[in-house]
């Protein structure tokens, strides 16, 4: 039983970090929804962290915390 429990517990909380920072950065005011120079690194646009969050999942989301979020907060 603990071995299904450990990662599933891993699992569940990867998930709803993700779907925490997607959240944060959907509801972002002071982020634009488009980028009229064209894309760039690191993203500014809405629509390009969307386009990172699904390509690269987890590893987006805690680098849209360490450089957006947190430093909101």
């Amino acid at each position: 039983m603990l071995v299904v429990l450990i990662p599933l517990i891993i699992s569940l909380s990867i998930v709803a970090f993700w779907a925490w920072m997607l959240n944060d950065m959907l509801h972002n005011d002071d982020i634009p929804s488009t980028e009229p120079v064209g894309f760039r690194w690191p993203p500014v646009a809405k629509n390009h962290w969307i386009v990172f969050f699904i390509i690269f999942s987890l590893f987006t989301a805690g680098y849209y915390y360490f450089t957006i979020y947190r430093e909101q907060r």
